[in-house]
């Protein structure tokens, strides 16, 4: 299984559904084990704001919620992408903030 998350990572959403747009760019905190679904891995995600997130529920319908891991919401593995914060450099101890671990192409609208 290759995949791009691991347990306890923070991952950026850089695809979804159409009506869940709104939700690219969130950070989410990924859970503790992916499984097969659809014919795809799936992680249970937390986003790590409390903005509502949008959902594209089962019977497909939308929803916007308040989501915690209580809520079960899933997002595909191949779907987000994970951050990993950078080592400290060795002559100052600092960092420059957060690495993608990963290249993507994201759908992500231009707004003009």
């Amino acid at each position: 299984m290759n995949l791009r998350c691991k347990p306890g990572d923070i991952a950026m959403i850089t695809w979804d559904y159409d009506d869940c747009q709104e939700n690219l760019g969130r950070l989410v905190e990924v859970g503790r084990s992916p499984y097969m679904q659809d014919g795809r891995w799936v992680w249970r995600i937390r986003p790590i704001t409390p903005e509502l997130y949008a959902l594209h529920e089962v019977d497909g319908s939308f929803a916007r919620e308040s989501v915690t891991w209580a809520s079960k919401v899933e997002h595909p593995d191949s779907w987000m992408v994970p951050l990993k914060p950078q080592q400290p450099d060795a002559s100052t101890g600092e960092t420059d903030g957060l690495d993608i671990r990963h290249q993507d192409c994201a759908r992500i609208p231009v707004s003009n």
